[in-house]
């Protein structure tokens, strides 16, 4: 793993990075406000499509504008580009993970990268209390697992709208 590192590393130090902040962010229990999948009837059963809240737009809007945001997902990248409609998003990349597990090689390359290069870096997702291993010190991590979708409260000040 330091191999990959140190060349992830190298690789950033050597790429024409933009100097904006990089920003992974997931989308189930971020976006979408798994809280609200419950039926109110039955709380035992799930809704097929949790709803995404009204703020959300305009939080990841304004996130958008002044970071790079790369969608972290598990999701394929039609569903990703609906999100993105959805929400008033020109299109996001996106990250690829081939499973569940939230420190694949791709996620931990982007993230070591843009650190080499300067800038700073955010992974929000739902994490349930289990960090990522092997990031960056400086990246901050957000784990929105106990609220089950991304708070504006929780956005660092310097994501945040003025």
């Amino acid at each position: 793993m330091q191999k990959e590192i140190a060349e992830w590393r190298e690789e950033g130090r050597r790429a024409d990075q933009p100097s904006l902040p990089l920003v992974l962010l997931g989308v189930d229990g971020v976006i979408t406000d798994l809280s609200a999948r419950r039926s109110e009837q039955d709380p035992d059963v799930e809704l097929p499509d949790p709803p995404i809240p009204e703020y959300m737009s305009g939080l990841v809007g304004h996130i958008a504008d002044v970071a790079e945001v790369w969608w972290c997902s598990t999701d394929d990248q039609d569903s990703l580009d609906d999100l993105c409609n959805f929400l008033g998003l020109r299109t996001l990349p996106a990250v690829a993970l081939g499973s569940e597990e939230m420190s694949d090689a791709s996620v931990r390359r982007l993230l070591w990268s843009a650190d080499a290069g300067g800038r700073a870096t955010y992974f929000i997702d739902d994490f349930a209390g289990v960090v990522p291993a092997r990031l960056p010190d400086g990246t901050v991590v957000i784990d929105t697992a106990a609220d089950m979708v991304l708070r504006p409260e929780r956005v660092p000040s310097e994501l945040r709208a003025g």
